[in-house]
Parts: C-alpha cells; sequence; structure tokens
C-alpha cells in the first residue's frame, strides 16, 4: 500500500463530522453487556489501566458495523483493531502516550486512534500542550501526552487503534476524503 502524503497538523485531535457509525446508544448498550468480557491490562510505570475488548464477529456486531463503515468511508490503514475501549470510574489514567504503553503490553504501538465516546462526551481528554478537548468522534493523536479524569464515571469508547499510520497522515486523507464528499 503507497504511503499517504502528510499534511500539517497542528492540534491533538480532528472531530469526524460524517457519521459512519450505528446509534451510539446500542454500541454502549453492547459494550456494557460485554463488560465483564475484556482484557486488562494494568502498568503501574506509567499509571494507566486499560480494559479493551475486540471486534469479535459473533458477539460485537454494532462495533463491526462502525469498522467496515469507517473502511468504506475512508478506505484501508494496514494493521488496526477495533474495540471497545473501558475506563473505571475507580482508575487513574495520567499523562501518559499510547506509543509506550502499547507496545510494552501488546508488542505492537499505537500511533493514533479514532474514538467515539460512547458515555459522557462531556468529560473532556486532556493534552499537555493543548490542554481540555471534548468530542463525541475523533481522530486522537495518541503519541502526544494526554490525559482523562473520569471524576468518578464510567468512560467507554468505540476505538479503531492505527499501528501503520501517524496521525496526521491519517487526518491528510480524511480531509482529502470529507473535501472531495462536499464537492459532490
Amino acid at each position: 500500500m503507497p504511503r499517504i502524503i502528510r499534511g500539517n497538523v497542528s492540534e491533538p485531535i480532528y472531530r469526524l463530522n460524517n457519521q459512519f457509525w450505528p446509534d451510539r446508544d446500542l454500541m454502549l448498550q453492547e459494550a456494557l453487556s460485554l463488560r465483564d468480557r475484556p482484557n486488562v491490562w494494568n502498568d503501574q510505570e506509567h499509571r494507566a489501566s486499560i480494559k479493551s475488548l475486540p471486534l469479535d464477529e459473533n458477539n460485537t456486531p454494532y462495533l463491526k458495523q462502525m469498522f467496515e463503515g469507517f473502511t468504506e468511508m475512508y478506505g484501508d490503514f494496514g494493521n488496526t483493531h477495533p474495540n471497545y475501549f473501558f475506563i473505571e470510574p475507580e482508575w487513574e489514567y495520567g499523562w501518559h502516550v499510547d506509543t509506550h504503553i502499547s507496545k510494552k503490553m501488546t508488542g505492537s504501538s499505537v500511533l493514533c486512534a479514532m474514538n467515539i465516546v460512547l458515555t459522557d462526551e462531556q468529560t473532556p481528554a486532556e493534552f499537555q500542550e493543548w490542554g481540555e478537548q471534548q468530542y463525541t468522534a475523533c481522530m486522537f493523536n495518541t503519541s502526544v501526552y494526554h490525559r482523562v479524569q473520569t471524576s468518578g464515571k464510567l468512560r467507554i469508547l468505540a476505538r479503531i487503534t492505527f499501528r501503520d499510520y501517524l496521525f496526521d497522515e491519517i487526518v491528510h486523507k480524511i480531509k482529502r476524503i470529507d473535501k472531495r464528499k462536499s464537492l459532490q
């Protein structure tokens, strides 16, 4: 697959406005029904606990629909992993960069992610250089320091992690496709 020409991205997130996912409430119900099944990764050094449930053909049809909608709209980005991502209310999710944590825990670095907030999107992600960022759906630059303070609330995301392309490469392609669609 040819590489994408990099764009210049100056923000840690890029909000997605074209809906390619099924109803968020249905996805939340699906995630909650499977909440006890995910793999839990704890990393004391980076003060992060990650609870993730990967796409399962038989048990996550809405997650599958979301992933297929993304790839239909924006194309193939190589090594990707759709999953439900849980941050439990009592967990601390301090400053971190996903590339370090994911490589340590799974052997493969997450370069960026597409996130859809299924619970309270009023709980922002915070970036060291950019401050708080609220979103419903976005491309998320996991390669810069960020954290989430859940204030005692469960946070669930539908997520696609990208392991072959950088944030700015994916955002550049998404912007090109969105611009082309708006001209049609």
